[in-house]
């Protein structure tokens, strides 16, 4: 999609505004669960519409595919670099930021609690509010602006609401519901679609014992041991401890219940998965839908922030439903550049372990069927390896995943294959003892090597095709060669067509400048040639003579002159 500019009291958004922004070289949207959400654009300098990119303008850009292209207000733009500006926007919903809440106060569900905040706005949103949580405890805020009345920390809507609840923006409607997204079971995998994948382990928040309790009418109950402990208390030197407040699940006119408190605080880590740190992965990936060879097939795949996907990577050992948690749109291609999940480490760690159990089970059961294979894994901190071995057969085939490469090997006897694979280059190679054959592919070039007694290899580029130390043999449909280019730089063909005739061809001043041309017959429908340059050769008479001389010669001796 184009982006689209309007001016800062524009209202409507139905028109094209102050124009498309044409000339705009990148435009990415970035939405994080109930984070940030922006877009970012570069522009050159002097296009059209260059000069009205302006702080608190409007861009009209398509963020995902599954709702209409939302509205962003500029924030930024940069000082012109190597010709170009980078003019950053937020979301429309962060005009809540501008608004404020004196205070407002409420008991009810979620959508009552929304319902409040907007009638107690200091002046009229012009936002639609919608929520699907039920749960009915006490809201109450206080000089507070009204965005973070909704994502603030303590007291806020999804803090008071929370516990999984997302925060759906679609331009000037806001909803906070228990599961934003979808599941339609859309499958990431590595060597279908995934192209790209990094984890990083975050311990902040990690706690491994809460102080559960609950106020109420100004007095504080605690549970009598005070402490309520995870299963990993003993996994750190210390526990890591945290104040939780359980008084949202008591009513008003509800006496305080010790063991209704201690089950909820019992329950809270296995609920929250705070005790163990979060893996976030960033999945790079294509959606086949939008391949050519899946297009018509696969109509329907679609994913958007919130919800659920299915990460398969066999040589992780991951195949578990996740939700998304941040996604990056390229505007102009109108296709997702990446995600990233988030999942727990427990989790992960359980898919990991069953799939080293499926291992250690698939060894012991090659090893039942045939003592002959050897089956190995083994996880370094740099690289995972896992090869089987028939030492009988002096046969055997592995994969190492390392930092950055791939490497796959099979072996037997004299004869093996070797495929590396890096982001940049992929090299694969067949021997037989002394003989090989390579394929190396990069971005720009392929090459084509054997190593024989030639020696030859043939490259694939940008420039066209280049043979080195080797010929170049064209055969027709039954086998026969046509046309043959030697390694002495001469060329055999079975037969030749020169379209360009004229005198200034290359054949005709090929032709020009040879020293001598000899033929056996040859048949001209017209001849014109210079007196002086038409050399008859005569041995009767011990030298040569040009035409004229020669009919004179001829005359004279018949005694004609």
């Amino acid at each position: 999609m184009i982006p689209i500019l309007y001016d800062y009291n524009e209202t409507e958004f139905k028109s094209n505004g102050l124009g498309l922004l044409k000339d705009c070289t990148s435009c990415f949207v970035e939405e994080e669960r109930n984070e940030t959400y922006e877009i970012e654009l570069t522009y050159p300098v002097g296009s059209f519409l260059y000069d009205k990119l302006k702080g608190n303008r409007y861009i009209k850009a398509k963020s995902n595919n599954r709702y209409e292209p939302q509205i962003f207000r500029i924030y930024y733009v940069s000082q012109p670099i190597n010709g170009e500006i980078t003019v950053k926007a937020e979301h429309i919903s962060y005009k809540l930021n501008d608004n404020f809440v004196e205070k407002a106060t409420c008991n009810g569900n979620c959508q009552t609690a929304l319902n409040t905040l907007n009638s107690n706005a200091a002046f009229p949103t012009g936002f639609k509010f919608y929520s699907n949580i039920s749960m009915n405890t006490n809201f109450n805020v206080e000089l507070v602006n009204l965005w973070d009345c909704i994502k603030g920390t303590e007291g806020s809507i999804v803090d008071t609401y929370g516990n999984g609840t997302d925060i759906v923006r679609d331009n000037f409607k806001v909803s906070v519901v228990q599961n934003g997204g979808q599941d339609n079971n859309v499958l990431i995998c590595y060597k279908k679609n995934m192209t790209g994948f990094t984890c990083e382990e975050n311990w902040t928040g990690c706690i491994t014992r809460i102080y559960p309790y609950v106020e109420k009418d100004n007095v504080r109950f605690v549970l009598p041991e005070k402490y309520i402990d995870s299963s990993y208390i003993n996994r750190d030197p210390n526990p890591r401890i945290a104040k939780v407040d359980f008084s949202n699940y008591f009513q008003d006119d509800e006496e305080f219940n010790i063991e209704k408190l201690r089950i909820l605080a019992k329950t809270y880590f296995k609920e929250n998965n705070c005790d163990i740190p979060s893996l976030n992965y960033n999945v790079e990936f294509v959606l086949l839908s939008q391949t050519e060879e899946f297009k018509n097939i696969l109509k329907d795949e679609n994913i958007e922030l919130f919800d659920k996907v299915i990460i398969r990577h066999d040589l992780y050992g991951i195949d578990i439903k996740v939700k998304i948690l941040k996604v990056k749109y390229n505007n102009l291609l109108e296709k997702y550049e990446n995600i990233e999940l988030n999942f727990t480490k427990n989790t992960i760690t359980s898919t990991i372990n069953n799939t080293n159990k499926k291992i250690e089970e698939t060894k012991e059961e090659l090893n039942k069927k045939n003592n002959n294979l050897k089956v190995t894994m083994e996880k370094r901190d740099s690289e995972i390896e896992l090869s089987v071995k028939n030492e009988k057969e002096d046969r055997e085939a592995s994969i190492k995943v390392l930092d950055g490469k791939i490497e796959e090997k099979v072996s037997e006897e004299d004869f093996g294959s070797y495929r590396e694979q890096t982001a940049k280059v992929i090299r694969e190679k067949v021997s037989e003892g002394d003989f090989s054959t390579l394929v190396e592919k990069n971005a720009q070039s392929v090459l084509i090597a054997i190593k024989n007694e030639t020696e030859m290899n043939v490259i694939f580029d940008s420039d066209g095709q280049t043979i080195k130390n080797g010929a170049l043999v064209v055969k027709d449909s039954k086998g026969k060669t046509v046309m043959r280019f030697n390694k002495d730089g001469t060329v055999g063909v079975q037969d030749i067509e020169v379209i360009n005739r004229d005198k200034y061809s290359a054949l005709y001043r090929t032709l020009s400048n040879m020293d001598e041309l000899w033929f056996r017959d040859v048949g001209i429908d017209h001849l014109v040639i210079e007196n002086d340059a038409f050399y008859i050769k005569d041995d009767d008479f011990g030298k040569g003579y040009n035409l004229k001389h020669f009919i004179r010669m001829v005359l004279k001796d018949e005694g004609l002159i």
